[in-house]
């Protein structure tokens, strides 16, 4: 697996994405804030200290140990999440009240690719024959949409732009994250152990994969809400034809074309973006 290019660009106000890659892997990471906020001294935002501490256990583990079954690499993720928070000795915290992180990450494993989503990150995969994959776990997103949906109803009853009507549905936004990793919400990863029948797990074989495109949700609007491009296959062609950096400054720019969302409804004026772009050659 070869990198081709990536970017890791700050949308909030620190930032909450990572990325890692090696010599047979890559990943994103996006964090999300958990219920309880500013727990952990001497880190900008909680979040910031749990994907910092996962994106350094991630490359240590899968570069040392490139053969290790991903369920096990998963298994031990938990295990040190929790060590490395007790070590924090701050107290009696919910876990479940901290932060957690959408993951997606593309693996060689022999001669095969693993593909592995939790959360709400997108891959796309171009093969040799010309076909193309989206990888993309949709709950998030559906929890999302309803989220906005009453944005824009608070936006019309009060006058007030999308992006002020945000105090108003702090509640429903509790309510979709008290649904991580519950049997009627969404995975991501957490201080939990992950079910892998429950994300997405997919594995192709690696001679037929000519690229891989990993990105954060911050890059989604760029084709969701902007139509910039046709679909995540669209950004990729995009990425192929203009490179990388082009796209995110694109993106940039339509964003602060919109500051209150109200042209093109959404969450924030924009995210942390993250992506990664790699071809199935060996170095």
């Amino acid at each position: 697996m070869k990198i081709i290019d990536f970017f890791n660009d700050r949308g909030n106000q620190c930032k909450e994405d990572r990325l890692g890659f090696g010599d047979n892997y890559m990943f994103v990471l996006d964090g999300a804030t958990g219920i309880a906020a500013n727990q952990i001294p001497d880190y900008l935002s909680d979040t910031v200290w749990f994907v910092e501490t996962a994106t350094q256990f991630l490359n240590d583990k899968l570069s040392t140990e490139p053969d290790k079954k991903t369920k096990d690499i998963l298994i031990e993720f938990s295990k040190h999440m929790n060590d490395q928070f007790h070590a924090l000795d701050i107290g009696d915290i919910d876990k479940f009240a901290l932060p957690s992180a959408a993951f997606i990450m593309a693996r060689k494993v022999g001669h095969q690719l693993e593909i592995v989503s939790i959360g709400d990150c997108t891959g796309v995969i171009e093969f040799h024959s010309g076909e193309y994959k989206v990888i993309h776990d949709n709950r998030v997103t559906e929890l999302d949409n309803r989220v906005i949906d009453a944005m824009k109803r608070i936006k019309e009853q009060q006058n007030i732009s999308l992006i002020e009507t945000k105090p108003f549905v702090k509640d429903l936004l509790k309510e979709n994250r008290l649904l991580k990793n519950k049997p009627n919400g969404y995975q991501v990863l957490d201080f939990s152990n992950i079910a892998l029948e429950s994300s997405i797990y997919e594995k192709y074989p690696y001679d037929e994969i000519k690229t891989i495109c990993l990105f954060s949700d911050g890059v989604d609007s760029y084709f969701t809400d902007f139509k910039i491009s046709d679909g995540p296959i669209g950004l990729l062609k995009d990425i192929e034809e203009q490179g990388i950096h082009r796209i995110l400054d694109r993106l940039r720019i339509e964003e602060e074309t919109d500051p209150y969302c109200d042209h093109y409804p959404r969450l924030k004026m924009k995210d942390d973006a993250t992506l990664i772009w790699a071809n199935g050659e060996r170095d």
